[in-house]
């Protein structure tokens, strides 16, 4: 600890709360006129207690210094308590793991703004510069997607690794802005974590201007076909609802527009048929066609990729002889017909 001291100096209070004994002694202990022969001081065990003798000959240069087991304990930088930290003050699920191949990196979590959608990100501890950059260099070419990076200080990331960074689409943020000193000397989190994500998300998902096509729906991460309503307004346009996010998009948005005419694919046309049948296409449904089949497929697809939530939302079953949709789905003249406890009769379960 008498090292972490000196190593912090004024930041010692705030530091010392991200440290953990090992099992290990130390076998040395600092000077008081560090730089004399026979520095540091050797450390020999003297019944339960230690000892620090000079190392000079003639032991001229330091007094003899009792030590208690406490204070040559060696300590270590809780890495996997900081990951923790961050991941809590980014407001993620905190996954901390090594990443292979380079020093002193680890995969703190992912951030998942919607689902689907997820963003690494990792924290970069090492020391030499030139295992920094190796870390930044070896971070972009197994990071596919946008993902921030952590590290101590804003000085962490060598300059050269920065424009690296930037053409990844990665964000780097120093730790010094993120955890802080707060009132009794704790480490917190400053409002600048949250500042921080909100902007990284602006860039990794940004606001879609009105009726731009191809954009995704702020689906919840942990959301379910289940929890998903859909109600058509009108044969161009739907209000969505899932675990309390609503929005009113059409067509285009949803990737179901026909590029040539700018009018809606057969996959919005069989959309809104399942709106008129309450989630439910039968061969007795006017609607019924053998091609249904290819278009369910098509229309699965462009669901799963605007929504981001795995599974099959439209399915064949058996047991009804039909197509059944495993999320709610009604047209804007129905709604009054439902209430608030009744179930969707072909939702899935």
């Amino acid at each position: 600890m008498a090292d972490w001291r000196r190593l912090l100096q004024d930041e010692f209070e705030i530091g010392r709360q991200l440290l953990r004994p090992t099992n290990r002694l130390s076998t040395s202990y600092p000077c008081p006129r560090p730089g004399g022969v026979g520095c540091p001081r050797r450390v020999i065990q003297q019944g339960d207690g230690f000892v620090a003798v000079c190392g000079d000959e003639d032991g001229a240069n330091c007094d003899d210094m009792s030590l208690q087991r406490g204070e040559v304990v060696i300590h270590e930088l809780n890495r996997q308590g900081l990951a923790n930290r961050v991941a809590s003050a980014l407001g993620i699920r905190s996954e901390f793991a090594l990443v292979e191949r380079v020093r002193e990196t680890f995969w703190v979590g992912d951030f998942n703004p919607v689902a689907g959608k997820r963003f690494p990100i990792f924290l970069m501890l090492c020391f030499d510069v030139g295992q920094r950059a190796e870390a930044v260099a070896h971070l972009c070419r197994i990071t596919t997607v946008p993902f921030v990076l952590l590290a101590p200080t804003p000085q962490s990331i060598p300059v050269r690794s920065l424009d690296l960074l930037r053409d990844r689409r990665a964000c780097f943020y120093p730790l010094s802005d993120l955890l802080v000193a707060g009132a009794r000397g704790q480490l917190v989190t400053s409002s600048m974590a949250a500042e921080a994500m909100t902007a990284f998300r602006a860039m990794v998902l940004p606001e879609p201007l009105p009726d731009t096509p191809g954009v995704c729906f702020h689906t919840p991460f942990d959301a379910t076909w289940r929890d998903l309503r859909i109600c058509f307004l009108d044969g161009h346009r739907v209000t969505l609802s899932c675990k309390g996010i609503f929005e009113t998009v059409n067509f285009s948005n949803m990737g179901m527009e026909n590029k040539t005419t700018r009018e809606p694919t057969l996959q919005w046309t069989l959309l809104e048929a399942f709106a008129k049948g309450r989630g439910k296409i039968s061969w007795h449904s006017s609607e019924a066609n053998r091609r249904n089949v290819k278009r369910v497929q098509r229309l699965n697809d462009d669901l799963g990729r605007f929504f981001g939530i795995s599974g099959r939302p439209v399915t064949w079953k058996a047991e009804e002889d039909a197509y059944c949709t495993a999320f709610d789905i009604l047209l804007e003249a129905d709604k009054p017909m439902l209430t608030q406890s009744t179930t969707h009769p072909f939702k899935m379960h």
